[in-house]
């Protein structure tokens, strides 16, 4: 065992110089860098906002036609004549339900409003 003068004393140094902790100015620096950084982002993002909501609506559109075109690709279709053949089919369905659901929903809305004194 050995006595008290050979012991180590371990005294962790926790303040600098100035007082303060020296991973504190690294702190500052990091936290104003990242929310600099921020800012610049939700500028960005708001200046392409409408960019960027186009750029979404393709790449759905592309993921849901590319089965269809790789189906008349491979019976020997041109993918751009595959392509328009399914957006053309798909404004005709949406047309087509569209026609059928208008009138339904309009007739509704109108039994529903000369109903409503009675459901109050």
């Amino acid at each position: 065992m050995t006595d008290d003068s050979e012991r180590i004393k371990f005294t962790p140094r926790l303040l600098g110089d100035d007082g303060m902790p020296p991973w504190i100015p690294r702190l500052i620096l990091l936290v104003f860098v990242g929310g600099l950084g921020f800012i610049l982002t939700l500028g960005i993002v708001r200046v392409l906002r409408g960019f960027l909501i186009l750029l979404l609506i393709s790449f759905f559109l592309s993921t849901a036609f590319e089965p269809g075109v790789a189906y008349l690709a491979k019976r020997g279709w041109k993918r751009g004549a595959a392509t328009g053949v399914l957006f053309l089919l798909v404004f005709v369905v949406g047309g087509t339900f569209l026609a059928l659901m208008v009138p339904l929903i309009v007739d509704q809305t109108a039994k529903l409003i000369e109903q409503a004194p009675g459901y109050l």
